[in-house]
C-alpha cells in the first residue's frame, strides 16, 4: 500500500454526549480527577491536565451508536489499585483489574453514569 500516514501524538481531547451535564461533570472531576475548564450553554470542557474532555448534552432522541470507550493512564499497578479500591468505596460497578499480557498492560473498565466505557490502563511492569 502506498499511503501517505501522517505522526500523530497523544489525544488530544474526547467528546462524550451525556444525558446530565452536572452528574457527568461530577463523576468526572470528583472520581477522575478532571478539572472544569469552562461551562458554556451547550457543553462542558474538563481537563486532567493531559487530555480535554468535552461534555455535550444528548440530543433528544439522539440514539449513540453503541457506546464511547476512551482509555486513561494511571503512573503504575499501585496507582490502578488505588483507583479500584476508591470506586468500590464510592459504589461505582468496576471490573477487576485484568491483565493483557499480550500487549503488556494492565486494565480496569467501568463505566459513567451515561454507559460510557472509561478504562484505566498501566504498563504491566510498571510499580
Amino acid at each position: 500500500m502506498n499511503a501517505i500516514s501522517m505522526a500523530t501524538g497523544a489525544v488530544q481531547h474526547i467528546v462524550l454526549p451525556v444525558g446530565d451535564l452536572g452528574r457527568a461533570a461530577d463523576f468526572y472531576c470528583r472520581l477522575l480527577g478532571f478539572q472544569p475548564v469552562t461551562d458554556y450553554d451547550t457543553f462542558m470542557l474538563l481537563t486532567n491536565g493531559h487530555v480535554t474532555l468535552t461534555l455535550r448534552p444528548r440530543a433528544d432522541g439522539e440514539s449513540p451508536w453503541g457506546y464511547t470507550q476512551f482509555g486513561l493512564s494511571l503512573p503504575g499497578r499501585t496507582e490502578l489499585e488505588a483507583a479500584a479500591r476508591l470506586l468500590a468505596d464510592c459504589g461505582v460497578p468496576h471490573q477487576a483489574i485484568h491483565h493483557f499480557a499480550d500487549i503488556g498492560i494492565l486494565v480496569l473498565s467501568l463505566r459513567d453514569p451515561d454507559d460510557n466505557r472509561v478504562d484505566l490502563i498501566v504498563p504491566a511492569d510498571k510499580g
